[in-house]
C-alpha cells in the first residue's frame, strides 16, 4: 500500500511518535529537526556510511581533469558526491556545468558554491531521468561528461550518455558501506520500538532489512490488521526497490527531498491515525 502526498501538516502530525533516522551528521541533525517541528521523536540510527574508493587514484586524476576543464558536464547524483567535492574544495571551471539528479542534490551544490546547470524537470529523480533530459539538452553535440556514482551505483547513466554518442568517464566517488550493528543501542531501539523509518535510498533500505529483519517481519504480520511500523520512501525508484526487497512501503513523498519525505509521513499519520 502506497500513499503518496507531499502536503504539509500542522505540528503535531507525528503526535510523538519515534522516527527512525537512518543517517547521523549534519545530514541527521537536519531531518532530525524537521521530525520534531511535526511532533515525532527523531531516533537516529546509522545504517550506511561513506568511504574513499577503494583505489582513489582514478578519482583523483579525473577531479584534476575536471579543474583542467578537460570535461563540459560532470552529473552529480547524490549529496555524498556534493560533499566530496567541497571537502575536497574542487575547483570546477565556468566552461564546466553540473548536471544534479534532483532538487536535494542541486540544493546542496548550491549551498556549497557550486553553480548548477540542470536538474530533470520530472517528479521522478533518478539516473534514467538525468540521462534523458542531458541527452535531450545536448542534442546533436557530442559531449565530454564525467560521472561521478556510488560504488553500488549502476552503469546505466554512463551507458545511456555513450550510447548517445557522448565520451564518458564513470568514476567511484565513493563506497557506501552498512553501519556495524551495535547489540547494546540496538537492543534499546528494538525494545522501545519504532514508529517509522525514512527509506532514502535502496541502499537504506538494504541495510534496514539486513540490521533489523524481526521489526520488516513484525510490520508484515502485523499489516493485515494495521501497521506496527511504517516505512516511508523518498521517491518511487527506492519504494520500488525496498517492496523488491519485501519491505512493504506506506509512504512515498511526490517530492524527492527529505523535507517531503517527513512531511508526506506526518500527513499519513495524521490523516490514518494509526
Amino acid at each position: 500500500m502506497t500513499a503518496d502526498s507531499s502536503s504539509g501538516v500542522a505540528a503535531a502530525g507525528f503526535a510523538g511518535r519515534r522516527v527512525l533516522i537512518p543517517r547521523d551528521g549534519s545530514w541527521g541533525e537536519n531531518v532530525s529537526s524537521l521530525v520534531r517541528e511535526f511532533g515525532g521523536v527523531p531516533i537516529v540510527a546509522p545504517l550506511v556510511k561513506f568511504a574513499p574508493p577503494a583505489d582513489p587514484g582514478e578519482l583523483v586524476s579525473a577531479l584534476s581533469d575536471v579543474e583542467a576543464g578537460e570535461y563540459d558536464w560532470v552529473t552529480i547524483t547524490s549529496v555524498a558526491t556534493v560533499g566530496l567535492l567541497s571537502e575536497e574544495q574542487v575547483f570546477v571551471p565556468s566552461a564546466t556545468q553540473l548536471a544534479a539528479v534532483g532538487t536535494a542534490t542541486g540544493d546542496a551544490l548550491e549551498d556549497a558554491g557550486f553553480h548548477v546547470s540542470m536538474i530533470p524537470t520530472g517528479q521522478v529523480a533518478n539516473a534514467q531521468a538525468l540521462a534523458a533530459e542531458l541527452i535531450a539538452q545536448l542534442g546533436d553535440e557530442p559531449a565530454s561528461i564525467l560521472v561521478l556514482q556510488s560504488d553500488l551505483a549502476s552503469s546505466a547513466l554512463a551507458d545511456t550518455l555513450t550510447d548517445a554518442g557522448h565520451t564518458v568517464t564513470a568514476v567511484i566517488a565513493y563506497r557506501t558501506i552498512p553501519v556495524e550493528a551495535n547489540v547494546v543501542s540496538d537492543g534499546v531501539l528494538l525494545a522501545t520500538g519504532i514508529d517509522a523509518a525514512l527509506l532514502t535510498s535502496g541502499s537504506i533500505a538494504a541495510a534496514f532489512l539486513a540490521r533489523f529483519p524481526t521489526l520488516v517481519a513484525g510490520a508484515q504480520e502485523a499489516e493485515a490488521v494495521e501497521p506496527s511500523m511504517v516505512f516511508a520512501s523518498i521517491g518511487q525508484g527506492t519504494t520500488a526497490f525496498a517492496e523488491h526487497l519485501g519491505i512493504s512501503v506506506a509512504v512515498t513523498a511526490e517530492a524527492q527531498n527529505v523535507e517531503a519525505l517527513v512531511a508526506s509521513l506526518a500527513h499519513y499519520f495524521e490523516e490514518s491515525h494509526v
